[in-house]
C-alpha cells in the first residue's frame, strides 16, 4: 500500500513537469537584431568566393601591367598601318589575337558599364581591316610601382549580388574592390589601378 501513493507522487511529478511549457529561449542572432548589434559572420565571405575574386582580380592586374596602364600588348613596329591619319602597328599576342578577343575578356571581367569606361579611356587598340592594332602614337611605358605579385583580400561587404573587399598589397597599402553579381557571374565594377 506505501507503494501507490509514492508511486501517484512520482506520476503526479512527471506530468506537472510536462505540462510546464517554457518560452522558446531568445538565439544569439535575434538578441543581435534586437540590438542593432552586427554578428561577427555578417560581412563573411567563404575561401571559394574570394579565390574566385583573386582570380578576377590577378586578370585584372595584367590588364593593368600590360595591356592598358602601365604598358601595352606586343607590337610589330616594323610594320605600319595608317587609317584616317592616324599610323597604327599590329599588336602580337599569345593571349589576345583579335580586338574582339580583348573586348570580350575586358568584359568577362568587368561590369558592362566599368567595360565601357575602360575600353573608352584607354582606346588606343583598334580593328584596322582585319588586324589587331594599336595606335602607334599612344604606346605607353608609364612607371608604375605597384606589386600585385603578393595581395590579400580583406572582406568588408557581403551580400548575393554585390561583395565589397579591401585589396591589401604587400606595402600595406589598401583600397576597396566591389564586385558585381551579374546573372550568376561575379565582375569587377571598377579598374582596380591601386593608385
Amino acid at each position: 500500500m506505501k507503494k501507490i501513493p509514492a508511486l501517484l507522487l512520482c506520476l503526479i511529478t512527471i506530468l506537472t513537469a510536462c505540462s510546464n511549457t517554457a518560452e522558446p529561449k531568445e538565439t544569439a542572432t535575434d538578441a543581435l537584431q534586437e540590438t542593432g548589434t552586427s554578428s561577427p559572420f555578417d560581412n563573411y565571405i567563404g575561401d571559394g568566393l574570394l579565390q574566385i575574386f583573386k582570380n578576377i582580380l590577378d586578370v585584372n592586374a595584367y590588364f593593368v601591367t600590360d595591356v592598358f596602364y602601365a604598358k601595352n600588348l606586343t607590337v610589330d613596329e616594323s610594320t605600319v598601318i595608317e587609317s584616317g591619319g592616324i599610323k597604327y602597328s599590329p599588336v602580337k599576342s599569345e593571349r589576345y589575337k583579335s580586338y574582339a578577343e580583348l573586348t570580350a575578356a575586358v568584359y568577362s571581367v568587368y561590369t558592362d558599364q566599368a567595360a565601357k569606361k575602360i575600353l573608352a579611356e584607354y582606346s588606343f587598340y583598334a580593328d584596322i581591316n582585319g588586324v589587331f592594332c594599336i595606335n602607334t602614337s599612344k604606346i605607353r611605358s608609364t612607371p608604375y610601382f605597384i606589386d600585385w605579385s603578393s595581395y590579400e583580400l580583406l572582406p568588408k561587404e557581403a551580400g548575393n549580388e554585390k561583395c565589397v573587399v579591401d585589396v591589401k598589397l604587400a606595402n600595406g597599402a589598401t583600397f576597396p574592390a566591389t564586385f558585381v553579381n551579374v546573372n550568376g557571374n561575379w565582375r569587377l565594377d571598377s579598374f582596380c589601378t591601386g593608385i
